[in-house]
């Protein structure tokens, strides 16, 4: 069976287990667009959903510092990138 919802002020609300992604995947000043990929406590992956961040930030501010963390600590784990410029145009 799924989980009830948690019914806050008139509102229902669910457990979110954790942020698995978001997007866009810009700068944070694109907050008001941000929209994260949340994973439901007791509910299968499939049922995930897209919410606006505003209401992640606000409703569950741990689960918002705790994915940018992972992300941070995953990011900083992989090797820089190596670039080479693009060869000169022949004249």
């Amino acid at each position: 069976p799924k989980p009830v919802a948690i019914t806050t002020a008139g509102e229902a609300m669910w457990e979110v287990e954790a942020l698995v992604g978001h997007k866009p995947r810009t700068a944070a000043s694109h907050e008001h667009v941000r929209v994260y990929l949340v994973k439901w406590a007791g509910y299968p992956v499939w049922e995930n959903t897209e919410e606006p961040a505003g209401n992640i930030v606000h409703d569950a501010p741990e689960c918002v510092r705790e994915y940018w963390e992972r992300r941070r600590v995953a990011h900083s784990a992989r090797p820089p990138r190596i670039t080479t410029p693009p060869p000169a145009a022949e004249v």
